[in-house]
């Protein structure tokens, strides 16, 4: 299936027609010499067949064929195939054409080990003690910090162990011990527990309210789960559907601690907060719903 663009170059703009084996290469505009970078087309008609046999796995196909983010110079929404996840292509927006770089797929993105050293891969005790040699630790202190952690976090005699080795919650247990190793003011955790099932993921909440009640430290949270907003903070605050997504509501959550995120669920309380919060956040889910919609 043939390619169709145009040259970036406001100034040229000639209109091209290339072979789709170029897509993710970059070739000379015939006209003005300026490298065009080749984006590969999705392929509309099979996902419109998918449509008709059934909407929601089309839906689900195009998104999984797609990777969806803004452009950092014009906020504009772009949509490229998922097979130029960590490549170069140029912005839709006519007024925009820069070169921009598209983000991994979030499944395909590597978990933040050190897996490569001149000997080898690198077990969970190097892992969590890297970012205090980073900071000129000494290397026995560090170790010694680093087998704490472990210990804290339930991983006692898996020091040694390599990423394959462990289950999804214990991975999720060594990223934990890496941020609180270094003792940070602040902790900025983006979806941590999004991957695993739900017993895991209530384990590892209850594990991550354990640990924050010895020092409590400020923790930005960012979820897409109500539920679990309410039962690990004391604040909510709601933002906007994408783009230019912004703060529209705030709330204090006054459910007493020590909390167990399964037991707490069940209070009144909780039930009540989960409604109000709901309320207003309901229009904000359906607009991005809506959104995705008209992309599939």
């Amino acid at each position: 299936m043939p390619i169709r663009l145009e040259c970036p170059n406001p100034k040229c703009k000639v209109k091209l027609t290339v072979k789709e084996h170029l897509a993710g290469k970059r070739v000379p505009c015939p006209k003005c010499k300026q490298p065009i970078l080749i984006s590969a087309p999705v392929d509309v008609e099979a996902l419109a067949a998918a449509a008709f046999d059934d909407e929601p796995a089309a839906r689900q196909a195009a998104q999984a064929a797609t990777i969806d983010f803004i452009c950092p110079f014009c906020d504009a929404e772009l949509h490229v195939p998922r097979e130029l996840g960590g490549k170069q292509t140029s912005c839709t927006n006519p007024e925009c054409r820069r070169i921009v770089k598209v983000p991994m797929p979030k499944d395909e993105r590597p978990d933040d080990w050190r897996t490569l050293k001149r000997t080898g891969p690198s077990g969970a005790r190097e892992n969590v003690e890297a970012g205090l040699l980073f900071a000129r630790v000494a290397p026995a202190v560090a170790r010694e910090r680093a087998l704490g952690w472990l210990d804290r976090v339930g991983l006692r005699g898996f020091g040694d162990s390599y990423p394959h080795q462990l289950s999804g919650g214990m991975r999720k247990r060594v990223a934990l011990a890496q941020m609180l190793v270094l003792e940070p003011r602040i902790l900025l955790m983006d979806e941590p527990f999004s991957a695993l099932d739900v017993q895991t993921r209530q384990l590892m909440e209850n594990e991550l309210l354990e640990l924050w009640s010895s020092d409590r430290r400020s923790v930005v949270f960012i979820t897409h789960d109500l539920e679990e907003a309410i039962a690990l903070s004391d604040r909510v605050v709601l933002l906007s559907a994408g783009p230019r997504t912004r703060p529209i509501g705030e709330f204090r959550i006054d459910l007493p601690r020590p909390r167990d995120v399964s037991e707490i669920r069940l209070s009144p309380r909780f039930a009540e907060l989960q409604i109000t919060i709901w309320r207003a956040l309901r229009a904000e889910v359906l607009r991005a719903y809506a959104r995705s919609e008209q992309r599939a």
